[in-house]
Order: C-alpha cells, then sequence, then structure tokens
C-alpha cells in the first residue's frame, strides 16, 4: 500500500496507562475532542495464518513505539502527534503465543496502526484466558445502561424517493420545524426539557411543494422529517456540446 508507514518496533516499555489520552494547550484539546473516547481494537487472522491486530483512530498521531510483552501476551502502542502535544497509549492482548517477537512487524495505513504476527512467530499461549464461569461462582446481576444518541444528532436515510431526517433526543412539545428556501430549521428542547436546541439541515435542491412534507414521532422517541424528492424541483442537468465555429 503505498500509504503505508513502517513504524521502528522496541521491547522497551514506553510509558503505559491502559487507554490513556492526554493533551497539552488548545490545540491538543481540540483534537481530543473530535475522537472517540473508547479507540477500536480488533484482530483479524489472514490466509497465511498470520494475525493482524489493527488499532484504529489514530490519523493525527506520526512518532510510535511498539512494544511486544512476551511474558504477558501484551501488545502495547505509544504514539504521539507531531509537535508532541498530544500522546496516546493503547493495548490488546496477543491471540496468541509468540516465540519469535523479532518477526513481528508493523505499519501505519490509512489511521490505522497494524501489528501482523506471522504464522512463524507464533508459538502456544502462555497466558490462559479465564472462562466467563468458574465452578461456584456465584453470578451477581448487574444492570446495562445503554448510552442514548446525543441529544440533537442527524441520522439521514434516503430510500424509495423519500429523503428521511431523524433528529435525536428531541421532546415533541413546542417542537417547531420551518422551512427557509433550502434549509430545514428544527428548533426545540432536550427530551427532559432543559437545554435548546436548533439544527439546521440544507436541501440538495430548492422545495417547490413543503406541504408534502411532513414531521412525525417516531415509536422510539426520534423527530422523523420527510421529504419526497417530488418535493424538490427537478435537477436540470448540464448540456455539454462543441460549437461549431464559422469562418
Amino acid at each position: 500500500d503505498p500509504d503505508a508507514k513502517s513504524i521502528f518496533a522496541t521491547r522497551v516499555p514506553p510509558p503505559f496507562t491502559p487507554s490513556t489520552t492526554m493533551f497539552f494547550g488548545l490545540e491538543g484539546l481540540a483534537d481530543l475532542l473530535g475522537r472517540s473516547m473508547t479507540p477500536t481494537v480488533h484482530i483479524e487472522q489472514g490466509a497465511n495464518k498470520e494475525y493482524m491486530i489493527c488499532f484504529h483512530e489514530l490519523e493525527s498521531f506520526e512518532h510510535f513505539n511498539v512494544d511486544v510483552d512476551t511474558e504477558a501476551e501484551l501488545l502495547r502502542i505509544h504514539a504521539q502527534n507531531a509537535d508532541r502535544t498530544l500522546y496516546t497509549d493503547r493495548a490488546s492482548k496477543l491471540p496468541c503465543g509468540v516465540n519469535r517477537p523479532e518477526l513481528i512487524t508493523a505499519q501505519k495505513v490509512n489511521g490505522r496502526v497494524v501489528v501482523t504476527v506471522p504464522f512463524e512467530a507464533q508459538g502456544p499461549k502462555k497466558v490462559l484466558d479465564q472462562p466467563a464461569l468458574i465452578a461456584g461462582d456465584k453470578p451477581k446481576a448487574l444492570k446495562v445502561h445503554v448510552t442514548p444518541a446525543p441529544a440533537g444528532r442527524f441520522e439521514i436515510k434516503h430510500e424509495n424517493g423519500v429523503l428521511h431526517l431523524f433528529v435525536n433526543g428531541l421532546s415533541a412539545k413546542d417542537l417547531v420545524v420551518e422551512l427557509d428556501g433550502k434549509v430545514l430549521k428544527i428548533a426545540g428542547k432536550t427530551a427532559e426539557g432543559d437545554f435548546p436546541i436548533v439544527r439546521h439541515c440544507k436541501l440538495r435542491r430548492r422545495v417547490l411543494s413543503p406541504s408534502t412534507i411532513t414531521a412525525k414521532v417516531e415509536p422510539d422517541g426520534k423527530i422523523c422529517i420527510s421529504v419526497p424528492d417530488s418535493a424538490l424541483e427537478h435537477e436540470h442537468k448540464l448540456i455539454k456540446e462543441s460549437i461549431k465555429v464559422e469562418h
């Protein structure tokens, strides 16, 4: 891959705190706020039985240390941005034991760091995974909380000739939906009624039949605004033609 960037792998452990991101100054804070607080790590196995451990959301980082702890069977990454004002530490349990760590490679590809453990480097696991339940354990029920989408967040779908715009977390009471040229304005308060929210969505074409636009509350509480394609002006196709020059 022409965008792939090799990363030097070191056996010296970097300063490490699991799932930690630190920033310095306003620039680092702005970068941090635009990122997930729970970055994704996933593991794939290739056709040659090699394991690929993929660390996502590392687009802003340029300096990397990749550390393999063969005893703990743990993979760690320490990353810093170009001017070293932001750093992050990531970790993942290895899916296998490692007999030849010198064969492990790492690359940065499209904002991800991909660490490859070839089949020749693999060995039996030393640290056995604990079973989910051990004999004699008495499970204790814990409540599972589902985090709702942020209030005012848009979800857009286009199907069967209708554009559906879903807005999360707004109360149907005192909700106002207005059309100003190509711009839809949605104004209301959060479901708790304690915070005003205004959102705008620009349509791709001018509306000719505003009466066909509908807004309703879905069973899950989302506000659904539907704009049929027939309500919009027809899209004019640009004509490209050669003009003969007379002499």
